[in-house]
């Protein structure tokens, strides 16, 4: 069999195997597309031009989103939405966001730092912060005693939301006022200008509020004065006015004014109207008292006419006065 042969014999096998299906594929009836899908669609030049431009736009819709939540975050988990002071003798501000978790503190005397360090503050609730404030002042010899104060001051320019954490902290504090009641003190700060006028003092909004509580009940004190009491002194008076002496200690009718000798001008006696406002406070162990014992037998020797006679009060002044300091025991001697 020649190379012709052989060629021929391929290529009768080739279309004998190769079924003929034309007419089949020609006839068969086509159904129309509803529309184009990915592969059959053509866009026209503006809508590819328009497609063009919002993958274009992709990464700024990113970078506004991402913003969003930046700012989303910061409102509702860092910004200080309000205010909470705990005094006792350290003096703690608890700053809070809007879920009520602390995010940021500060301390305003180094008691009030040690018992920051001592205590895990950053992002839990305020409760929990006061409850473990409130066990390391006692592990500290805090809150031991009868005279012991714990004044809890909150400032929420929302009303509703100033009520509810009103409710929070009293809830926080609720065994330590079923023990002793008269040792807690709740209070709201109103003003917003209270804040400004606590950094000038260096003192927490709560205590700055009760110092103007006891200004207004007692206008002879300034503020200097009252921003160097205690806190359980300062919350008496701005309760109650020292203007007059109690129904106890009420002058009598003819008093009889005890004599002093008059000493020699010396610079820089106390030269003041209420000498007595001086006279009556002591110090003791670095904290000032008012002196009840005093105030009654000031009353005995210089009462007049229901009220002070400041010429008395003076001499006494001018014989306790060393020329450097007054003399606390003086009087009383």
């Amino acid at each position: 069999m020649n190379r012709r042969e052989i060629k021929q014999r391929i290529n009768r096998a080739v279309r004998q195997i190769t079924p003929n299906v034309y007419d089949d594929v020609a006839t068969v009836p086509v159904r129309k597309m509803a529309a184009h899908d990915h592969i059959t669609r053509q866009e026209l030049p503006g809508e590819r031009s328009l497609s063009v431009r919002m993958f274009g736009f992709a990464p700024a819709f990113a970078s506004l989103a991402v913003l969003f939540i930046a700012i989303f975050a910061w409102w509702q988990f860092l910004r200080i939405d309000s205010v909470v002071a705990v005094d006792v003798n350290p003096s703690i501000e608890l700053k809070l966001n809007r879920l009520s978790h602390v995010v940021a503190v500060q301390a305003y005397n180094p008691e009030a730092q040690s018992l920051v360090e001592a205590v895990p503050w950053r992002f839990s609730p305020v409760e929990d912060v006061i409850q473990r404030l409130l066990g390391a002042m006692k592990q500290q010899g805090y809150l031991q005693s009868e005279n012991s104060f714990l004044m809890l001051s909150y400032q929420q320019d929302n009303q509703i939301r100033a009520e509810a954490l009103g409710r929070r902290l009293n809830k926080a504090v609720l065994r330590l006022k079923l023990q002793n009641p008269e040792m807690v003190y709740v209070q709201r700060v109103e003003i917003k200008e209270i804040a400004g006028l606590a950094d000038d003092y260096d003192v927490s909004r709560g205590v700055m509020q009760l110092i103007l509580k006891a200004q207004i009940m007692n206008p002879q004190y300034s503020v200097e004065l009252l921003s160097e009491l205690d806190l359980q002194t300062l919350y008496w008076l701005s309760e109650n006015k020292m203007q007059s002496a109690p129904e106890s200690t009420a002058p009598s009718p003819t008093p009889v004014p005890v004599t002093f000798p008059t000493p020699e001008p010396t610079l820089g006696i106390l030269s003041t109207p209420r000498s007595w406002e001086f006279l009556c406070w002591e110090e003791d162990d670095d904290e000032y008292e008012w002196d009840d014992d005093c105030w009654e037998d000031l009353w005995e020797y210089c009462g007049e006419n229901g009220r002070l006679n400041d010429d008395c009060v003076q001499r006494i002044v001018d014989a306790c006065w060393d020329g450097e300091e007054l003399d606390d025991d003086c009087f009383d001697d």
